[in-house]
């Protein structure tokens, strides 16, 4: 892709730029895969009748993660009324991340999730994973489940820099 700003005309050259933005003399690259590409950065001036050209080789960082969404199994989590778990019943949530150069992936195995439960007498109760089920809770029952918060969070690690996405998603469950 090329980009000209004031007369200054910016070019790359390289495998698997995905994404690309010139923002007055800077350029902002990243690749669609898991690990740093070289790039070219070619700049242009013309003035005069004369050119002038110069060019660098960059590592142009790949795609990562910006914002996570959580969808859960019961979409009655969400609502007013929040879910009503039974013995023997439980809730799941799934995510997904975007990404920086606007694909979206499953979160799988990367993605870390907690499950915070919020009681009556003040007290917190937090569950490792994506699933809380009413056994889990059963115990805390004399405390009313007062709300929930489900938290995800992906991170990807190319080698150079780590950088982790994180969503929430709140609701309430009641046990009957």
């Amino acid at each position: 892709e090329t980009f000209t700003s004031y007369g200054v005309t910016y070019s790359l050259e390289g495998e698997n730029v995905s994404f690309a933005n010139l923002t007055g003399n800077t350029i902002e690259a990243s690749n669609g895969s898991n690990t740093y590409k070289q790039v070219t950065v070619r700049v242009t001036y013309s003035s005069g009748g004369a050119t002038v050209t110069d060019s660098r080789t960059l590592n142009v960082r790949p795609k990562y993660p910006v914002s996570i969404n959580i969808t859960p199994s019961n979409n009655n989590f969400t609502s007013p009324s929040g879910v009503a778990l039974s013995s023997g019943q439980s809730i799941s949530f799934s995510a997904t991340a975007m990404f920086n150069d606007g694909s979206i992936g499953e979160c799988t195995s990367s993605s870390i999730w907690t499950i915070t439960v919020l009681h009556s007498d003040g007290g917190t109760r937090v569950i490792s994973g994506n699933t809380v089920s009413y056994s889990q809770l059963f115990d805390e029952e004399e405390y009313t489940i007062t709300g929930v918060t489900v938290t995800a969070s992906y991170t990807t690690d190319d080698g150079l820099q780590s950088t982790t996405a994180t969503g929430t998603l709140s609701g309430l469950i009641t046990l009957q």
